[in-house]
């Protein structure tokens, strides 16, 4: 015995998707957006409808997606960018979109990685920090100027920055003074 499911119609998968889909004009001026751009970015359709795509993405995403753009419109075939995309309180959330152009129209596909890419951040740091506590504990005794350095060293790498500090110990008054210094000044 077979069982046969009803035939869902298209706009089924349009309305139910968790991504964001939307078709605009080969100038990527928005026309149809599903319930996903509400739920994921906070607009309603009515605002969507008849704004190009590129006043979502920064400024510094303007480049690149409007070459993606670009090449999905002139070449007909798909093309990906990833990037920032404009939330309607004025945050951002990262999407990774897929662009199709077939004739006039433009299909677009975009998935909400914000998360994923927080939690990889999130994770890597966590990493950085235990390799930094675990370099300090297992240091020999090196002093307090090497101690110094090395824990000097570990926050530079935990924390990804491009300063160092130099500092000065007085033995007699075990005291020390701290000062900056940026990596790129020292080299010039």
């Amino acid at each position: 015995m077979k069982h046969h499911l009803p035939a869902l119609p298209a706009d089924y998968f349009f309305a139910s998707s968790p991504d964001l889909l939307a078709t605009a004009s080969s100038a990527a001026i928005l026309s149809t957006t599903n319930p996903a751009w509400t739920k994921t970015l906070g607009f309603a359709p009515a605002e969507l409808s008849g704004k190009k795509l590129i006043e979502l993405f920064p400024k510094c995403d303007h480049k690149a997606a409007t070459a993606a753009l670009k090449i999905a419109v002139n070449s007909q075939s798909e093309t990906t960018f990833s990037g920032h995309c404009r939330c309607q309180d004025g945050t951002f959330r990262y999407i990774d979109w897929s662009f199709c152009g077939k004739e006039d129209v433009l299909y677009l596909r975009g998935c909400d990685n914000t998360k994923r890419r927080q939690e990889t951040g999130a994770f890597e740091r966590s990493l950085r920090l235990q390799s930094a506590h675990l370099e300090l504990m297992q240091a020999p005794d090196l002093g307090i100027d090497g101690l110094l350095n090395k824990a000097l060293e570990q926050i530079i790498a935990v924390t990804l920055s491009e300063l160092g500090f130099l500092f000065l110990y007085d033995e007699l008054q075990k005291d020390f003074v701290l000062h900056a210094w940026s990596k790129s000044v020292l080299q010039a």
